[in-house]
């Protein structure tokens, strides 16, 4: 996993396999460039509770999102294994 990037830009990537040990080293070919892009993270507009068990979230359109994942918890611990919803735009 890449965890330098930047939101908003565009990357290229290739891999090639190796095998090296004390007696011969080899390589494959390079893979065929793949490209990705990130997407820019959601900045929340709105926040609410009207009420004891409702929760109103708003944000700003992300550009280029097709969907959104909103996870929730009652810890900030492991949230990212608690998916709730699948907002697809399509």
């Amino acid at each position: 996993m890449d965890k330098t990037l930047e939101a908003g830009k565009t990357y290229y990537y290739q891999v090639r396999a190796y095998k090296s040990n004390s007696a011969k080293n080899g390589v494959a070919s390079f893979s065929k460039v793949q490209k990705a892009w990130t997407i820019k993270q959601v900045v929340f507009s709105q926040i609410t509770s009207d009420s004891k068990n409702q929760v109103t979230l708003g944000w700003k359109k992300v550009s280029k999102a097709q969907g959104y994942d909103i996870y929730r918890s009652s810890q900030t611990v492991d949230l990212k294994r608690s998916l709730q919803f699948h907002l697809d735009l399509h």
